[in-house]
């Protein structure tokens, strides 16, 4: 009898605990959106984590992205030489992903990345001597634009990749 009575206790327990562990993925990017009106992107940065966390587990890619690049844009607004370290991320996820669809997206977005990096950041890239992709310096702000262009289309060829099933989706 006292092993049914904590049993249910437990159960009890637990089942009130539990809507407060899952919380919506709505209610934290509302606490993100909160967070950074009040310009706390520290704070927004940890809910930011938390929603990833969330996604990863329950294996949900569009949350995960969402996450993944909204916590890029506060880390870049924080620390501007972020980039490389979220870009970094980024094709770690892509060598790792094994959906498909998520390669072609990670891929499409590194394409455009390395795009506005190229652009934006490296204004010199395309005023000095093409160098051998093989020979490509480590710090990308060193690189020239035929680097980065080789770079760029590997990761449009890539996101193409699987165009028939992308076509279904």
């Amino acid at each position: 009898m006292k092993t049914k009575l904590l049993s249910l206790f437990i159960f009890v327990i637990i089942g009130a605990l539990i809507p407060l562990q899952a919380q919506t993925f709505d209610k934290l990017w509302n606490d993100v959106k909160s967070m950074e009106d009040k310009g706390l992107p520290q704070s927004a940065i940890k809910t930011v984590n938390q929603i990833f966390d969330k996604a990863l587990k329950e294996k949900d890619s569009p949350q995960m992205l969402k996450a993944y690049l909204t916590r890029a844009n506060l880390q870049d607004a924080i620390t501007p030489d972020s980039f490389v370290v979220n870009l970094e991320g980024m094709l770690k996820w892509e060598e790792t992903a094994t959906n498909p669809v998520d390669k072609a997206i990670l891929n499409a977005l590194l394409s455009k990345a390395y795009t506005n990096y190229m652009y934006f950041v490296t204004r010199n890239a395309s005023q000095t001597q093409p160098v051998l992709v093989g020979e490509a310096p480590a710090n990308m702000s060193e690189w020239t634009s035929n680097i980065f262009i080789e770079k760029i289309f590997k990761h449009l060829r890539q996101s193409l990749k699987d165009k028939k099933l992308l076509q279904k989706c």
